[in-house]
């Protein structure tokens, strides 16, 4: 008899079981339906297989000795009220908690956050004076993009769920989608685990356990990874470099590089000796690149020193802000965009006037006068409107145009582009209380996907009628 089958069999024949209603082929079709590759096809190989193996894990303990006394170790710490009823009620709630990460992991890959709280979190863990591991910062940073994707976190993961699973989980004691009692701090927490087994899952090896461990082998193994990523690159190879162990020019941009391979956090010095190397050799970028991490003081240094910290396996990401046009215009270049990032919020209900104006020009407006605040107390900034068999979506914003943010512009954008097909979008619009600016104007020009999308104003909404006609 396989696992699973001994599993559902452990179910269905205890008596005192809180869930012992669930249908007989419960598990085996959680198995088939949703822990597949097909289901899960954006996550890669090994860290499906590895989730995987935490699910059979999970089925095995439900009925073994080891399962038993893992049991009775946690549930001897509990609170009555949060105590699960048996053994099998208690994996069985860890086996819902691996499919819970998968599809949190399903849309960090999806929407391609994976590689950003990644670099979050090696750029914001470091060792206090004490020795200890400190991650305050990485949790306040993933509590913020908990906030921004809370919908997203909470309602849609239940809504990629069918309903025998949401009957069963409604039965245990401790429901891991029980989303009506989280905040954002705790999702954070969800996010830490799931990173936590992308980078179990993937096994990335240091350059250390590349068998580099000669200081100028690095700083050549830098200068090569430069190179590869289109700069001219060398390293200054010994004594009197002015703290620069590897120099780099492209598009006119000089960077100084100090290169720290490390088994322990990279102090203060380092970036003090950068820092003055940047001023020696008339650089505009200065960096520290190690292996291991930063301790608290550099890093606070480096901000007030602009001078910037990376682990070696995101150099590729950091550089991908130097990446210009040959017309060298830099200000109208973006950043990649950064899910972390606040952007302002409106001061009044904008979203009515945009209504209005709408109306007057002969669109059916969704809008409802009582729901005029987002899940935050913000005012809403998302509009829907229809008019002769097209249909339009809205981002309505009302503060000063020279507050606009081209990135808050490609977020929008992003978001019409995955979610015009489901929600039968055919035009998106991105409405100013005041008139566009010429730089925001450039700097939506040179985005990618953006068809089907407007940069408008309020006094020019009648424009809109023009581009359906």
């Amino acid at each position: 008899m396989g696992i699973l089958n001994k599993f559902i069999k452990f179910i269905t024949t205890s008596g005192d079981n809180k869930i012992h209603e669930a249908d007989s082929s419960i598990f085996d079709r959680i198995r088939t339906d949703l822990i597949n590759k097909d289901f899960f096809y954006s996550l890669p190989e090994e860290l499906f297989e590895y989730k995987l193996m935490a699910f059979e894990h999970c089925c095995s303990n439900a009925f073994s000795e080891e399962g038993y006394k893992t049991f009775l170790s946690v549930v001897s710490i509990n609170s009555e009220a949060m105590r699960p009823k048996n053994q099998f009620e208690y994996h069985l709630e860890l086996s819902l908690s691996v499919l819970k990460d998968l599809l949190i992991l399903k849309f960090l890959y999806k929407n391609d956050y994976v590689s950003k709280l990644q670099s979050v979190e090696k750029k914001y863990t470091y060792i206090d004076e004490f020795g200890d591991i400190e991650r305050d910062e990485v949790f306040k940073k993933f509590t913020k993009f908990a906030d921004r994707h809370f919908y997203s976190l909470t309602t849609g993961l239940l809504a990629e769920l069918p309903p025998y699973i949401i009957n069963l989980v409604k039965k245990t004691t401790n429901n891991p989608f029980d989303f009506e009692h989280v905040d954002a701090e705790l999702i954070s927490h969800d996010l830490a685990s799931c990173i936590g087994d992308v980078n179990d899952s993937t096994k990335h090896l240091s350059n250390i356990e590349m068998d580099i461990t000669d200081p100028y082998e690095y700083e050549e193994y830098i200068a090569q990874c430069l190179i590869s990523l289109g700069w001219h690159a060398h390293s200054t190879k010994g004594s009197g470099d002015q703290g620069a162990d590897v120099l780099a020019e492209k598009n006119g941009i000089k960077v100084v590089v100090q290169c720290k391979l490390y088994g322990q956090p990279v102090g203060n010095k380092a970036v003090q000796e950068v820092y003055s190397a940047k001023g020696f050799y008339e650089c505009d970028v200065a960096i520290v690149v190690t292996n291991s991490s930063f301790t608290k003081s550099a890093m606070q240094l480096s901000s007030s020193l602009d001078v910037h910290l990376v682990h070696d396996s995101e150099l590729d990401h950091f550089f991908l802000k130097y990446n210009q046009s040959d017309s060298n215009e830099s200000e109208y270049i973006t950043e990649e965009y950064d899910p972390f990032e606040d952007f302002p919020t409106n001061d009044t209900n904008f979203v009515a006037d945009v209504a209005k104006e709408l109306v007057r020009f002969g669109w059916d407006v969704q809008y409802d006068e009582d729901d005029v605040f987002d899940v935050f107390g913000n005012y809403n900034k998302l509009i829907i409107a229809s008019k002769s068999g097209v249909s339009l979506s809205g981002n309505c914003i009302n503060y000063e145009t020279d507050e606009v943010h081209i990135n808050e512009v490609k977020v929008f954008c992003e978001f019409f582009t995955k979610n015009r097909e489901e929600y039968n979008l055919d035009i998106g619009v991105f409405v100013l209380k005041n008139n566009v600016s010429k730089k925001l104007s450039e700097q939506f020009n040179k985005l990618d996907n953006i068809e089907d999308i407007y940069l408008i104003s309020l006094n020019s909404i009648s424009n809109i009628n023009d581009i359906v006609a």
